[in-house]
């Protein structure tokens, strides 16, 4: 039955028809669930009990009355009803509507947002997954970087400073035909570093499955935690931007493609340091970068 329900209006008739079998501490439960869904969806059953005040196995036997498997698949249901309900532009109002309620100017707040996530990220990304992923830049062939929509500067700005160092670097910022195009290129000594947020998509869908299929591995940046996707790639990295129904800028995974050009830098500074240099003289022998002027 929970398979069926669409949105928060049948979700919230179910627990209406389902209300007399549960107990006190159930309905509490449900009340919570009812008016802070788009917090909940993202709690887990320990996070959900304490902010509720009771315990993790009443939450978890809650899930369990509602007909689900276990609390992780109530979870996954809540935050697919919250993702169908939020667009980019009501995003984008919830951000406004948060910076103009307080007083620091909105400069302000989004840098110090910024510095949250990016302390936070620092934190919580290993460094050993991290170092695993710079081994396997530095060793292929290929660098195939995916990343749609808003994740599209992503891609660009890592295909850039990959190819200042001489490593061929093929930016996945496409959808449709053009990206199959692209996508069909993957052979087994290659790596995709795919930027993946919010949901899903097809094209994340599609992207991840060819790579697998042709031996080439895979580096994901994600902020979906509803999803297992060890059998597609080999790094994972969990990526916080902030809620999902606000405003989120690309810092944080910025950050880590930035992180991940240095530390190849450090990897092989001579060969480095020689493509740059080859390209600054061959900027200087045919004049393509000339300065500008203003009088």
């Amino acid at each position: 039955m929970m398979e069926a329900v669409k949105d928060l209006q049948e979700f919230s008739q179910y627990l209406d028809d389902i209300r007399p079998r549960l107990s006190k501490s159930q309905k509490l439960i449900a009340d919570y669930l009812l008016q802070n869904y788009e917090h909940a969806a993202f709690l887990s059953a320990a996070e959900l009990a304490k902010d509720i005040g009771t315990s993790e196995a009443t939450v978890v036997r809650f899930a369990s009355a509602l007909g689900f498997r276990d609390y992780s698949q109530l979870r996954q249901m809540l935050q697919q009803l919250f993702r169908s309900r939020v667009s980019p532009a009501l995003r984008m109002i919830n951000k406004i509507t948060d910076i103009q309620e307080k007083k620091d100017h909105v400069l302000v707040q989004l840098a110090e947002m910024e510095a949250h996530y990016i302390r936070e990220m620092a934190h919580t990304i290993s460094t050993d997954d991290f170092n695993q992923a710079v081994s396997l830049l530095a060793h292929a062939k290929r660098v195939f970087v995916f990343g749609t929509g808003a994740s599209r500067i992503l891609t660009d700005l890592m295909q850039i400073r990959l190819h200042r160092f001489g490593i061929h670097t093929i930016a996945m910022g496409e959808t449709g035909r053009d990206m199959l195009e692209k996508m069909v290129l993957m052979r087994h000594d290659d790596v995709l570093v795919a930027n993946g947020f919010l949901k899903l998509n097809a094209e994340l869908s599609a992207v991840l499955k060819h790579a697998r299929e042709a031996g080439c591995r895979v580096i994901l940046l994600t902020d979906i935690d509803v999803i297992d996707f060890s059998a597609y790639a080999e790094i994972v990295f969990q990526v916080r931007r902030g809620p999902t129904d606000t405003f989120r800028s690309q810092a944080v995974p910025m950050t880590i493609l930035n992180a991940f050009i240095l530390a190849l830098a450090m990897e092989k500074p001579e060969a480095k340091m020689r493509t740059l240099k080859q390209l600054e003289r061959a900027r200087d022998r045919y004049d393509l970068d000339p300065m500008g002027d203003l009088s």
